[in-house]
């Protein structure tokens, strides 16, 4: 698993970085369809309306958060590709 990056075919490497993701985007999404419709339905469409004005705010911030993992991320690899630990350490 340590030697995937390297080993891999490209597109094999890119479905399986790849897969989870979208896997995982899926439930989010119908989760978010989910609990609108429980929301419209049992709360009424005042709660609706406050989390159609909020579900934008969270959205960005779960994208303000991706991008900082993702940023760190790369940060720690090519510091552990130019073998320093002790940094990538540091930077994690």
């Amino acid at each position: 698993m340590s030697n995937i990056f390297s080993t891999l075919n490209p597109f094999k490497l890119f479905i399986k970085c790849a897969l989870p993701n979208m896997i995982s985007m899926a439930f989010i999404s119908l989760y978010y369809i989910v609990d609108g419709i429980f929301v419209g339905r049992y709360l009424g469409s005042d709660a609706l309306a406050a989390l159609a004005l909020i579900m934008p705010f969270i959205m960005m911030s779960f994208a303000l958060s991706d991008t900082i993992a993702i940023g760190s991320s790369v940060q720690i690899a090519m510091k552990l590709g130019l073998g320093k630990k002790k940094l990538a350490e540091k930077n994690f």
